[in-house]
């Protein structure tokens, strides 16, 4: 598989898990709602390594940024969180434990750096803002293996294409 079509894939990873959130909120609720970009940066840069990581992650801060109309600080958090995921690949052999950790990192810090946003900015109180992180993370870690299992198929056969001297 060629680099561009590798890219290609993990950017519709994006776009299909941006459209899930967006359905879940047309849903009734209240300030929980599932984050799944951070998933997919965390689980993508574990099995691609930290380069790919902090673009990655730069592009779903990106993507996060316009279409929730929110402060550009995404963009910054999910390309640090996209790097710092990356780099697990040295330190985890195994690519199951890595992405689901990494994962699940990214996740809760992006979830406990929107509660503490909503503290700070007076729009939530303390309680209220550690509730919508519980939930935010308890509503989100279900699409796990189902990114896992999305990024691990791009990452096979994109490696099986290079080992075939298909890269280009």
């Amino acid at each position: 598989m060629k680099r561009w079509a590798q890219g290609a894939l993990y950017a519709l990873v994006l776009l299909l898990l941006l459209l899930l959130e967006w359905l879940c909120r047309l849903l009734p609720g209240g300030m929980a709602l599932p984050l799944l970009l951070p998933l997919a940066v965390g689980t993508a840069a574990a099995l691609e390594g930290p380069a790919f990581g902090a673009g990655y992650g730069l592009s779903a801060g990106l993507l996060a940024y316009m279409s929730r109309f929110s402060g550009g600080g995404e963009i910054v958090l999910f390309a640090l969180l996209g790097g710092l995921c990356g780099l697990l690949q040295d330190l985890l052999p195994k690519p199951l434990p890595r992405a689901l950790l990494a994962g699940g990192f990214a996740l809760l810090a992006a979830s406990l750096s929107r509660g503490l946003f909503w503290w700070l900015a007076g729009r939530a109180s303390l309680a209220a803002a550690a509730g919508a992180v519980f939930w935010d993370v308890l509503l989100s870690l279900p699409a796990l293996p189902l990114v896992y299992l999305l990024c691990r198929s791009i990452q096979k056969s994109s490696r099986h294409s290079r080992a075939e001297g298909e890269d280009g």
